[in-house]
């Protein structure tokens, strides 16, 4: 096939180049120089075990203390060290975005010294964090390019690392409450410390499988919208909380501003993170009321230690603390189940 005028080929080459940028800048890159995710190598080439020696211990989920403890990221090994056995490894972006949070600190958090990008696609933002640095080459604010060195990998944190196992803590998730609505659940907890990192702490944020995500090979938002539903809530309030104003592209229907808002219909994974929301205008129920309208129970109990529901000896299902914790961040109130 021929292009007739110079004009017309050059315009179809421009138009291709733009289809295919935008398709790479929505695709993530590996956070560090470690090819062998890519190369289809064995698993113990990328990931960095506990001191179990167990290689799963480094991947997301209940993997951790024989099952029973959560671990909300994947932990990334260190391809390049120092004489000193000290890693070298350069921390990348995986994505196009903006330094939300920094953290220089290592003393005040489990993280060490961390980054936090905000990422967003289509009236929906996500963030990707990068924990146990050594060194931080950015700044707060700072706008980057997919593969953009945020700093050296290390073993950075308020408890202890052996230098031997250093390594990249990489979380992908979402997060839940604004800065305001985080700190309101916070100051009512009676933690013994303040809370040093706003609303990126990490209780404020839900992590999903990052393994999973790499291997599908879509952006973040097919990827959040293809999650399975482990159960699906009713939730009578008429707020409209940041969380939906910050990600429009998980609703279901367009939001009607001339109508009046009673309440939620929710989509959650097995995780508690918010999928679909559909709102509900013409459906009054008790002030604050939950209704649980959908429940896989198999998708709930197959991932272990993460309890969101839970059913009591007669079978009724209950909010777990976790799932409670994160409804409160959403909507900034308490919430009353309902059978």
């Amino acid at each position: 096939m021929y292009c007739f005028s110079l004009k017309k080929c050059l315009t179809s080459i421009w138009l291709f180049i733009i289809s295919y940028s935008t398709t790479l800048g929505s695709l993530p890159c590996w956070p560090t120089d470690n090819p062998a995710f890519f190369q289809n190598k064995p698993m113990d080439t990328y990931i960095q075990p506990t001191a179990s020696g167990l290689v799963a211990s480094g991947t997301f989920g209940c993997v951790r203390n024989r099952g029973t403890r959560f671990h909300e990221g994947v932990d990334l090994k260190s391809v390049h060290r120092n004489r000193r056995n000290r890693p070298l490894d350069s921390v990348r972006a995986i994505l196009p975005g903006i330094v939300v949070y920094v953290n220089t600190n290592a003393s005040k958090s489990t993280y060490g010294r961390y980054v936090v990008l905000r990422h967003t696609l289509d009236s929906f933002g996500y963030y990707s964090l990068y924990a146990h640095l050594h060194e931080v080459h950015v700044q707060l604010n700072q706008m980057v390019q997919q593969g953009t060195a945020l700093g050296i990998m290390g073993n950075t944190s308020c408890s202890k690392i052996p230098l031997s196992r250093a390594h990249l803590h990489f979380e992908i998730g979402l997060s839940l409450g604004s800065k305001d609505t985080f700190h309101a659940w916070y100051s009512k907890q009676g933690f013994k410390e303040p809370n040093f990192h706003g609303e990126w702490n990490g209780m404020n944020l839900v992590g999903l499988d990052p393994l999973e995500f790499f291997k599908s090979g879509s952006d973040f938002l097919t990827f959040v919208q293809n999650q399975p539903v482990a159960f699906t809530l009713q939730i009578a309030t008429s707020t409209l909380p940041h969380f939906i104003q910050q990600n429009q592209a998980l609703l279901t229907t367009p939001l009607q501003t001339e109508k009046t808002l009673y309440g939620w219909e929710i989509a959650f994974n097995w995780l508690g993170c918010p999928l679909r929301w559909t709102p509900l205008y013409g459906l009054k129920l008790p002030a604050n009321a939950v209704y649980v309208l959908h429940c896989n129970p198999i998708e709930l109990s197959q991932h272990g230690c993460r309890h969101t529901l839970e059913f009591n000896k007669q079978g009724q299902v209950l909010l777990a603390h976790v799932l409670q914790r994160q409804l409160t961040l959403l909507f900034n109130a308490r919430f009353q189940l309902f059978y």
